[in-house]
Order: C-alpha cells, then sequence, then structure tokens
C-alpha cells in the first residue's frame, strides 16, 4: 500500500509535494520518528563504547516498551549526558517515548545543578548511579548498572510544555546561567532529515563520536546515524589515546566528525599519512578551521576518495545551517558554502533591509524548518509559543559570492567559539573582574585575551588555571597579562579594538 502511495504522490507537481511533506513533517513527533528507526532496525548494532558494553536498536526498543518509560512521555527529564553507551542508550529511549529531554553537562557542579533542577522542574533525571543518592522510583533492568532514569518525587510539575516541544538543548553558555534552546517536533526531524540526506548517511555506517553529548553537534551526530539505523561508537578517551584507535580499527570506522581542534590534532598525529580503508565521510563544525589544516584534510580526502564537509551552525537552528564539499571547496575553502535543504539564507544591512549584490556584508539571517521556538530560562517558558517563527537573525557578519556561496567575517556581539562552544568574552571579563581584578577581554575563536591592570605573574597563573576550568579552555587558547590602564572612550565604555591590540 506504502509502495502505491509513493508512486502516486512522486506524479503530483512539485509544489504540492512539498507543501504536503511539511504538513507531513510536522505532524510527525519525534516519538514516532524516532521509535519508528528503532523498530525498523531491531537487529543492528547500536551502540558501542571503550568498556565495550554494546546495546542494540531491540534493547533500546524494550525500554521503550516499558510501563516506566511511557509514564514519561511529555514530561521534563533532565539528562547528564556522557559518552558512554548505557547513558545514551537510556537517552534514545526517552527520546523515543515522547518525554521532553533538557541535555546538561555530565560535569556540571552541584551548585548549578540544583539551580537547573529548581528552574525547570523536572519529573526525572537521568544520572550516574555512582555517587548519587538516588532514593524511590527509578529504571530498573538487567542490562543497566551505572545509570538510571530517576523520578523526581518533589517535583511539581504541575505545568504543561507546548505540544511542539521535543528538546531542550544549551546554548553553549559557560556558568550556571546557562540559557536552553526549545527545539520542535518539526525542528530536530528537519534538520536529522536534511543532514542524514545531504551526508548520505547509510544503515551499513559505523560512526565514532567523542563530542560531548549535550552538544548541539553531538547531539546531532547521534540523531542522524540512529536515525538510518548505523552504529556509534562512543568514547571519551581522546585523539590522543590509544584506547581511541583501538575502537576506530576493531569497528571499521567509516565516519569521523570533529571540532577545529580535533582536527588539528589529526594533523598532529599524522592522520593524513595514514589510510583506513573503510573510512568514508569525514565532518567539521563548530568553529572556523585553520586554512592550512583545511588544505590538508581536503587534499587528503580528495586522494583517498572520502566525502569531506565542512558545516555552519547553531543551536538556534538545531543545528545544522549550511555546508560546503568538495568540489566546491577547492574553489572557496573559505565559504560555509550552501544551505541546507529547506533553509533559505540571506543578508540584511545595518538599516534591516535585504542586501540584493554579492560581496556586501550585512547579518546572516535563515528561514527553515530548523529554526528553534526559543529560548527557556524556566519551567514557565515551557508552555510558550513559538516565538522564533521559522526566522534566525544569527548575529554573524557575512557576504556571498555570485555563486550564493556565503562567507562569515566576524559576529557582531562579542562572543567567540574556542573548541567549539561558544564563549561570551563579556561574561569572561565580569568573572574575572568578581576575582578584583579590573580588566578587558578580547580575541578570536583561536586565541582570546585578558588583560588585568596591575596583575603579579603569580596571580596570572592562578587565574588562567581558574580560567581553564571554568570555562573549559585549552591551555594555548588563554593569554593573561599585565596592562596599565584600560583604553576608553570618551563616554567612558572600552575601546575594545583600542585594547585588542595590545
Amino acid at each position: 500500500m506504502f509502495n502505491g502511495f509513493s508512486r502516486y504522490f512522486s506524479l503530483w507537481p512539485r509544489v504540492l509535494r512539498q507543501i504536503f511533506a511539511k504538513r507531513l513533517t510536522r505532524m510527525i513527533t519525534a516519538k514516532t520518528y524516532f521509535s519508528g528507526a528503532i523498530n525498523q532496525f531491531l537487529d543492528n548494532d547500536l551502540l558501542c563504547d571503550t568498556t565495550g558494553t554494546r546495546f542494540k536498536y531491540s534493547n533500546v526498543n524494550d525500554f521503550c516498551k516499558s510501563t516506566f518509560f511511557q509514564a514519561l512521555e511529555r514530561k521534563l527529564v533532565v539528562c547528564k549526558l556522557t559518552n558512554e553507551a548505557e547513558c545514551l542508550a537510556l537517552y534514545f529511549a526517552l527520546l523515543a517515548s515522547g518525554a521532553i529531554p533538557l541535555l546538561a553537562s555530565s560535569d556540571i557542579s552541584e551548585q548549578d545543578y540544583s539551580k537547573l533542577l529548581h528552574a525547570y522542574q523536572p519529573a526525572a533525571e537521568l544520572i550516574p548511579l555512582a555517587g548519587s543518592a538516588v532514593h524511590g522510583e527509578c529504571f530498573r533492568h538487567d542490562s543497566i548498572r551505572k545509570y538510571t532514569v530517576h523520578i523526581l518525587k518533589n517535583s511539581s510539575f504541575k505545568y504543561l510544555a507546548n505540544d511542539q516541544l521535543a528538546l531542550l538543548l544549551p546554548t553553549s553558555g559557560s556558568t550556571g546561567s546557562v540559557k536552553y534552546v526549545r527545539i520542535s517536533h518539526e525542528n530536530i526531524i528537519s534538520n536529522t532529515k536534511a543532514i542524514s540526506a545531504y551526508l548520505k548517511i547509510k544503515e551499513s555506517d559505523r560512526v565514532i563520536t567523542t563530542l560531548p553529548a549535550n552538544y548541539s553537534y553531538g547531539a546531532s551526530v547521534l540523531h542522524t546515524h540512529l536515525s538510518k539505523g548505523s552504529s556509534i561508537i562512543t568514547t571519551k578517551a581522546s585523539f590522543f589515546d590509544n584506547k581511541f584507535w583501538n575502537l576506530f580499527k576493531d569497528h571499521k570506522i567509516t565516519t569521523l566528525n570533529g571540532v577545529p581542534f580535533h582536527y588539528e590534532m589529526l594533523k598532529r598525529l599524522n592522520f593524513h599519512k595514514k589510510n583506513f580503508p573503510d573510512l568514508r565521510i569525514m565532518t567539521q563544525a563548530g568553529g572556523v578551521l585553520n586554512s592550512e589544516v583545511k588544505s590538508c584534510f581536503i587534499n587528503y580526502s580528495i586522494e583517498n576518495c572520502i566525502s569531506f564537509f565542512v558545516m555552519y551552525g547553531q543551536t538556534e537552528a538545531s543545528p545544522r545551517i549550511s555546508y560546503i564539499s568538495i568540489p566546491d571547496l577547492l574553489e572557496a575553502p573559505d565559504s560555509i558554502g550552501l544551505g541546507l535543504d529547506g533553509c533559505r539564507l540571506f543578508l540584511r544591512n545595518e538599516d534591516g533591509n535585504i542586501i540584493s549584490a554579492p560581496h556586501i556584508i550585512g547579518e546572516l539571517n535563515v528561514v527553515g524548518p530548523n529554526i528553534a521556538m526559543g529560548y527557556a530560562h524556566s519551567y514557565k517558558d515551557l508552555a510558550s509559543v513559538n516565538k522564533f517563527q521559522g526566522s534566525l537573525k544569527t548575529g554573524d557578519l557575512a557576504y556571498y559570492d555570485e555563486q550564493k556561496r556565503f562567507y562569515i567575517v566576524g559576529r557582531i556581539s562579542r562572543f567567540v567559539k574556542i573548541v567549539g562552544r561558544r564563549l561570551s568574552l563579556d561574561e569572561l571579563q565580569l568573572y574575572v573582574s568578581e576575582y578584583g581584578f579590573d580588566n578587558v577581554c578580547t580575541g578570536d575563536d583561536v586565541l582570546v585575551k585578558v588583560g588585568c591592570v596591575d596583575i603579579s605573574p603569580k596571580e596570572q597563573k592562578l587565574l588562567k588555571k581558574k580560567l581553564i576550568t571554568k570555562f573549559s579552555m585549552p591551555n594555548n587558547a588563554l593569554k593573561i597579562f599585565r596592562i596599565e590602564k584600560i583604553e576608553r572612550t570618551s563616554s567612558g565604555k572600552i575601546a575594545y579594538a583600542k585594547n585588542d591590540k595590545k
């Protein structure tokens, strides 16, 4: 019957097909979409990690069938996600059961976690058993030993979430005041489908990922491969760890993903001088990749018949917006490419007018089914209507060429991306001020500079250690130094351009 409908559907005029497909996507929930994929690939291997823990699609399906998970449909569940198979199996079960996961970092402090629970009033939590005082009703299964989903009895959960709300993703903030982006069913399904299509992900694919599962890029890797019946090899091991490469070889990995920092490490490890016969896809997102490193992997991909993709996105876009691949990368290596299927990219000038000529800089705007519903600061925002209405001002300055390929040239606001994570320079500056230092923070995606008035060498070392820990920054991405004074404008505002030259 379905095949007959498909043949009939293909005869419809293109416009009618697009309208119908869009409405159909809106009717499908994340529960329907992901549970359908799980049921389709029951016999396939789904997850494996460094410890050798494995789960099939059928195992997650069994979780979904339990009365425990069924009772969590449309309930908010805070998930302390780690790159361990058991943890991700439970997350997939929540997603496929119709729960509303809120993705939190596994290393969130107790204080910030307490604030999170108070602000969002979840019905349950996905947490590690070790070190947790878990009382009351928990999910129990023979295969589950290290993690559990725990019902929070003290949660009021008297509110109703918007029917379209499917997922809450963090904005990559670095403190406990992080906002969460409200992702709808349409957002996650449309973005997952678009990414899977241009990457040509297959059931036989085996992806390895070190990306944090609560990071939007990491989450999209999980969702796309889950939807296609692929195997996901997940690990916390770095590229410098033999455990990573043992997994890589043992599972005959076909797909590798990373942020610029990862590709810099791969180059240092001479990855580009080795041959991996099963590898067919490499993707990079999460910031601007050094041109020399990018050129290295473009050449490597061509020589080894690997599909190499550079992608651009924001959490507010669920998260992918555009991509570029070979051969366009050879012609325009600095471009972010073209918009995903269904995404329309355009520029507006300072007056808000649309720019209609190439090589003119303006703010990048995106319209599409992947644009989120808005933000959530507490449980009160979960019932809110779709505030973005399918349109996003990215805050990025860009231009396009004659082929409509877009190029990012900077950011309107004071944000940088370090190792794929967005960092507010103003937030960093305020944090340093709390330690009693009059300071100014500047920088880019490569190096953040913190100039402090009257800071001693010993204080510089101590402060750098605190900032690296607090904001999850690599040592070489942060420079702290002493300045005599902070350059200011006539109105008393900090003159960032002048201070950045120091």
